[in-house]
Order: C-alpha cells, then sequence, then structure tokens
C-alpha cells in the first residue's frame, strides 16, 4: 500500500481552510505527488463533502503553487485548480502530513484547457486583514501570471500532467511492485521540470 499521507490547506492568518487523506506517489524526488481517490471525504471549513473525481496533487519544494489536478471515474484530465501558496517546503518520504499555505489567487483550467485565474479582489480585500499580505502581493501576482501563462501554453509544470492516467487504483498498489513501477514510469516522466 502507498502510504497515507494528511493534506492540510492552511490561510496566512494560520487557520485551516481544508483537511483530507491521500496517499504519496513515490514517483520523483523532486516534487511531491500525492493521489486522492475518488470519493474521499473533503473536510472543508464551510462543509464536507465526497470528491467526485480522482486528484492528484503536485507540491515541487519552493514553488509559489500547488497543482491540484481532477480526472474521472475512468481516469480522463477533468480541469486543474492551481493555488498560489507561500513556497512549499520539501516532503520527505517519511512525513505523515503536508501543510501549505493559501494566498487566495487561483489558476483554474477546465477539461478542455481554457484558462482563467480568480479571486484577485478577494486578495486584494484580504490585504485589509492580514498586512502581511502587502508584502507578498507582487511576488503572488506575479506567480498567478507566469503560471497561468504555462497552462495556457501548456508549458512547465504542466508538461507533467498526463490527459488520462493509465492506472487509477494507485492506492492499491506496492510501491516496490512491478505494476506500480510500469505505470509511474510511463506517466510521470514530466516531473523533473525545473525552471
Amino acid at each position: 500500500m502507498l502510504r497515507a499521507v494528511e493534506i492540510y490547506k492552511m490561510l496566512l492568518d494560520g487557520s485551516q481552510w481544508g483537511r483530507w487523506s491521500g496517499f504519496h506517489l513515490p514517483v520523483n524526488s523532486t516534487c511531491a505527488t500525492i493521489w486522492t481517490p475518488i470519493g474521499t471525504p473533503m473536510h472543508w471549513r464551510p462543509a464536507t463533502w465526497h470528491t467526485e473525481t480522482h486528484n492528484i496533487a503536485f507540491f515541487w519544494p519552493g514553488r509559489w503553487y500547488v497543482i491540484n489536478v481532477k480526472y474521472t471515474a475512468e481516469g480522463q484530465f477533468a480541469g486543474c485548480y492551481c493555488d498560489i501558496v507561500t513556497p512549499n517546503p520539501p516532503l520527505r518520504d517519511e512525513d505523515g502530513e503536508v501543510r501549505y499555505t493559501d494566498l487566495y489567487v487561483d489558476v483554474v483550467v477546465t477539461a478542455d484547457k481554457r484558462v482563467t485565474t480568480k479571486d484577485e479582489e478577494v486578495y486584494d480585500r484580504a490585504m485589509q486583514h492580514l498586512p502581511e499580505l502587502v508584502a507578498l502581493r507582487d511576488q503572488s501576482f506575479a506567480e498567478l501570471a507566469a503560471l497561468a501563462a504555462h497552462a495556457r501554453g501548456w508549458t512547465g509544470p504542466f508538461c507533467a500532467i498526463p490527459d488520462r492516467l493509465q492506472v487509477t487504483n494507485w492506492e492499491t498498489l506496492e510501491p516496490a511492485s512491478a505494476a506500480f513501477s510500469v505505470a509511474a514510469q510511463r506517466q510521470w516522466e514530466g516531473l523533473a521540470w525545473q525552471e
């Protein structure tokens, strides 16, 4: 079985916005990759629901974003939700949790790869209550624009995102198994992307 991981989406004031469980996909040493299967409970501050898609979250260390990719039950690409965050810490194999701090603004990619950004006004309103956001605004918005440009060209970190998953039962595979090894090699070659 893959190692279970708890994911915590935090806000800059230190409060928790969301929490859910996933499985560490040990497919690349430079990018922590977390698999969350369809039906997983998603505990958000407003409500709890079960995810209707498979999800893979990519956490490149030192980057100002987390890319959450959605897939249908059959493994077809269904879109991305990309959070702009404070830079990701490295995730070690033995870590049982991932915490990241959301900076409100996001890049959204639809199933047909149309790209939009959102919540710029939320960021501006939040600056009135969190002065530390003022110092981060230029960097946050520059990262938002750069990530949106990569999404529109399907370049940079988006090269690691397959249109279709070879496997949709990652959580049942042993990382040392031949099935895992073959699927991982075919699926995740683009994870080595570096700026």
